[in-house]
């Protein structure tokens, strides 16, 4: 928890002393679907699960249509075998760059996003049953996990957007350390809203 801590308080700091237009605090929250992606020499795979999140944005206005935004998301991720799901509960900090693109009409504009999270594992289980979360032996999961963010959607008007978003895992999450690597991926339909606009 204190390197989130510590993670979100450089996050904050960096963006606030940015030139911007403007801040805007908001919510965001989406439903999808998430899977654990295994390496090629894997003879493992995993089915996909409902995955789900929610949390709050701060989003910098750099200009009529470049946007930088963060903020902080509980998100469900994980995957399914023959036996049951694997349920991972994250708690993440995305740091992505929006580019409004095309105009629709009076208000309505399409976008494409772009960027990183940064995220902790701050429980796990497996149909129900715990599972241990860190780096000592014996541990299912690792705590941190890092990846890629990118995504298309469309703006109702200046407060309400929504979006397709994709997240891909680019560290190992398995604790065993073994010689297969296990990553997270995920499919979100987002919701975005705005205060103050």
């Amino acid at each position: 928890m204190k390197s989130l801590a510590t993670l979100v308080t450089v996050v904050v700091f960096s963006l606030s002393s940015m030139s911007v237009s403007a801040q805007y605090f908001g919510v965001r929250g989406g439903l999808g679907i998430s899977n654990l992606i295994t390496s090629t020499n894997s003879n493992t795979t995993f089915g996909r699960v409902f995955s789900a999140h929610l949390g709050g944005t701060i989003d910098f206005e750099l200009s009529d249509q470049f946007w930088l935004q963060s903020g902080m998301s509980f998100f469900k991720k994980g995957g399914a075998n023959l036996s049951g799901n694997f349920n991972l509960y994250y708690l993440e900090v995305p740091v992505t760059a929006r580019f409004d693109f095309l105009e629709v009409g009076a208000e309505g504009i399409l976008y494409a996003r772009a960027g990183m999270y940064s995220g902790l594992l701050m429980a796990a289980n497996f149909s129900g049953t715990k599972l241990d979360v860190g780096s000592r032996p014996g541990d299912d999961f690792k705590f941190f996990d890092f990846g890629l963010i990118t995504g298309v959607g469309y703006g109702f008007n200046e407060s309400i957007d929504i979006g397709l978003v994709f997240e891909f895992g680019l560290l190992n999450t398995d604790a065993e350390q073994s010689l297969v690597s296990i990553t997270n991926g995920a499919i979100m339909l987002s919701a975005n809203y705005r205060f103050g606009l």
